[in-house]
């Protein structure tokens, strides 16, 4: 947009009244004042018949008002580096990830977690620490006697969708003592331990991995379960 130079800013910079041009960001994004309930995605096309999809849901009552301050802290810090549009489910399960993920972290197993895949990469750390020294139950391994870095990795990455390289491996092998309850518990995190003790160790002891379950979550309510007068909010 086009704006003139105010009076001011004319006076502390001794300029004259000028035009300039400037960048303003209009929020509309949702304001956490309520607690999504239903949480769906429709359809449907512009006048030029451009195809779309976009998030809705509706709303329920937090049930304390601490609850609506700490998500609207949560969503300020999810913001600071880039801003987010929730437009689509995708958007909003990002999102609410990111929320479970820092809460389940509160106090010294949410320091230093990454924004992008933290609690996955505080999962890989901890797993590879675990493994190195034979904790948690990562002994065993099945199907095997032992494994190297570079397997370790590549099973990680291909199979668990748990982003490694053997630098990662390498890295986390160097710590000499495994500290249990830093992974945050999400339901991304539950699984993939899930999946490693189904499918790597047998005898993977997953508590000693996960923090305290977060207190509440954005998780979303199945749209067929929830009354009429919800989804009209």
């Amino acid at each position: 947009m086009t704006l003139g130079a105010g009076i001011r800013e004319m006076y502390e910079q001794g300029i004259d009244f000028v035009d300039k041009e400037m960048e303003r960001a209009l929020s509309m994004e949702f304001d956490w004042k309520r607690k999504p309930l239903a949480v769906g995605e429709t359809s449907g096309s512009t006048d030029t018949e451009l195809s779309y999809s976009h998030l809705y849901f509706s709303t329920t009552p937090w049930d304390t008002v601490d609850e609506f301050h700490k998500t609207r802290e949560i969503w300020e810090l999810y913001n600071q580096a880039r801003g987010h549009c929730l437009k689509t489910r995708a958007d909003y399960d990002r999102f609410a990830a990111f929320h479970e993920s820092k809460l389940s972290a509160e106090g010294p197993a949410g320091r230093y977690l990454s924004k992008t895949d933290g609690e996955l990469k505080r999962l890989r750390q901890q797993l590879i620490i675990a493994w190195s020294l034979r904790k948690a139950g990562t002994h065993k391994i099945k199907g095997r006697h032992k494994l190297k870095s570079q397997e370790l990795s590549d099973l990680l990455n291909d199979e668990f969708g748990i982003p490694c390289t053997k630098t990662d491996v390498d890295n986390a092998k160097k710590k000499k003592v495994f500290v249990p309850h830093q992974v945050p518990s999400t339901e991304l995190t539950r699984e993939a331990l899930k999946q490693l003790r189904r499918r790597l160790f047998p005898e993977l002891v997953m508590e000693e991995f996960l923090t305290q379950k977060s207190a509440f979550n954005l998780d979303p309510a199945p749209l067929d379960q929830c009354p009429l007068n919800h989804l009209m909010d």
